[in-house]
């Protein structure tokens, strides 16, 4: 059973706030200047245009 807190949860009007973004990964690279594993992103976002992390 999952119990849920509610002093963890937003309410609707917070949460309808969020702006929520969907796009394509164009590219994915190993991030080798970090000391923890990760990837660089280049996320085509359509009319926002291309997104790098």
């Amino acid at each position: 059973m999952l119990l849920i807190s509610m002093r963890n949860m937003i309410t609707l009007e917070e949460f309808n706030k969020i702006n929520f973004r969907v796009g394509t990964i164009i590219d994915a690279s190993i991030n080798k200047g970090t000391k923890t594993k990760g990837y660089k992103l280049k996320i085509d976002f359509g009319p926002l245009g291309i997104k790098k992390t």
